[in-house]
């Protein structure tokens, strides 16, 4: 095995093969979908980081410095007369007013290609939001199912380019979600109910390899819904018939459930340790195996259609398409959502209106990339761009993000509007720390309160 890793190369190997051989079914759980903790630099779990806003919104006391659950918070404030319904509305409205962005990890997964079904063990909009921004053609009003066991939904026959199953329900299917422990019985056994109307997915969920990350449940309903969709006993197969992977801290995972799959069973793997440690390595493991160096116009072909809203418009010209390319890569690597017109060659009225609609009113920031080819010339259809985005500028808010990529001086052809902005220097479209730190933090602002102050 090697030094630092989670698996032998032999187990890497047969992992990365099945994966890209479209076998494996990413099932993301709770402790994978994390947000920036307020008391510090880490990552804190999504789920944990509710609880105590949640037991705020209920009345539920909270011991200063202790931890609680979302299932503890449910539980007391059950114990003290509320009413169910409150515990959802009041999640609903947390997960409604989130700003967060989707973790890295979560964006790792959602860049594997190979994968093309995804299970959700969570309520919110963090994967789906990753997979819109890291998929082309991924749209979440379109490639993104939640189960509702009031009204059962099976997955199409045709998955094209993913599909993301919200297995405990969302906040979109209020108020059938999952927030606490009765809820998660509730979806699993709804499960077992609606095997007949759920038969592509069962189908799919039996026949292919699951590769659990972050715990989705805990101990004993990890093995329950292990034992529904696979099938039969445990002990019925082989101790080197892998079926599942699950990756997650052995904290988490618990004695029992660690001992069961690892000396009884064997059927599924057990991987301990970060599960976003683990993702970062499967990605850099399946990016060396299967990707192959992008071109700038790769980056074109991988570019959606229409620009997903709230992504930055990058305005730029063809001639400088390589080093766009870089930046592209670049910003995508550090989970910045971006957008670039594909179409200008063969662009019409209709389209051209489409594009000013997004420069005015769809993207969060105006990328403007500046180069000798864009000074060159007054005439060319970047600087009408930078015209609508000199429109919707204010003074005072930041909107409009000048890069400069090549030994060009002080650009002359900016609207004079964007004179006093300072412009950032990436060479051949190579981002720096500082910039897309800057870049995400403008983001996050632009998310919880529209565009933020200069």
């Amino acid at each position: 095995m090697a030094i630092g890793s989670f698996l032998s190369e032999d187990d890497w190997r047969d992992l990365l093969r099945e994966i890209h051989n479209r076998q494996v079914i990413p099932f993301v759980g709770p402790e994978l979908v994390t947000v920036p903790d307020p008391n510090g630099n880490e990552q804190l779990p999504l789920h944990r980081a509710l609880a105590p806003q949640l037991a705020t919104r209920l009345k539920v006391p909270v011991r200063d410095g202790k931890s609680i659950s979302l299932n503890r918070v449910a539980c007391e404030y059950l114990l003290s007369g509320g009413s169910r319904k409150s515990i959802y509305i009041e999640m609903s409205e947390l997960l409604e007013k989130l700003g967060a962005s989707p973790p890295r990890a979560l964006c790792d997964l959602a860049s594997i290609t190979d994968f093309d079904l995804y299970l959700y063990g969570a309520i919110d909009s963090l994967l789906p939001m990753a997979l819109e921004q890291s998929r082309p053609g991924f749209r979440r009003q379109d490639h993104v199912l939640s189960y509702d066991y009031k009204r059962p939904v099976d997955v199409p026959e045709r998955i094209d380019p993913a599909l993301l199953y919200h297995v405990v329900g969302s906040r979109l299917t209020y108020p059938n979600f999952a927030v606490w422990e009765e809820d998660y019985l509730e979806f699993i056994c709804g499960l077992t109910r609606h095997h007949a109307q759920l038969e592509r997915l069962f189908l799919l969920l039996k026949t292919r390899y699951l590769l659990l990350l972050g715990s989705p449940f805990n101990d004993w309903m990890v093995r329950f819904f292990l034992f529904l969709v696979k099938g039969g006993r445990f002990t019925d197969r082989r101790k080197d018939d892998i079926q599942a992977y699950l990756a997650d801290l052995p904290e988490n995972l618990g004695e029992p459930l660690i001992f069961f799959f690892n000396k009884v069973v064997g059927t599924t793997r057990i991987i301990q340790g970060d599960p976003a440690d683990f993702v970062r390595e499967l990605t850099e493991r399946w990016n060396k195996e299967y990707t192959t160096v992008a071109t700038g116009q790769d980056v074109l072909v991988q570019m959606p259609e229409e620009m997903p809203r709230g992504a930055v418009f990058i305005s730029y010209s063809r001639d400088d398409m390589d080093a766009v390319g870089t930046l592209v890569r670049g910003l995508r690597a550090t989970q910045i959502p971006v957008w670039l017109d594909k179409q200008r060659l063969h662009a019409g009225e209709n389209y051209q209106r489409n594009l000013e609609f997004a420069v005015k009113s769809g993207c969060s920031f105006f990328l403007s990339v500046i180069s000798r080819a864009t000074e060159s010339d007054p005439n060319r259809f970047v600087h009408t761009e930078r015209h609508w985005a000199a429109q919707r500028h204010v003074d005072g808010f930041v909107f409009y993000v000048p890069v400069v990529i090549d030994d060009t001086p002080e650009p002359k052809l900016e609207p004079p509007s964007f004179a006093k902005i300072h412009f950032d220097r990436l060479p051949n479209g190579s981002v720096t720390t500082a910039f897309t730190t800057k870049l995400r933090k403008w983001l996050e602002e632009y998310r919880v309160a529209g565009q933020p102050r200069d």
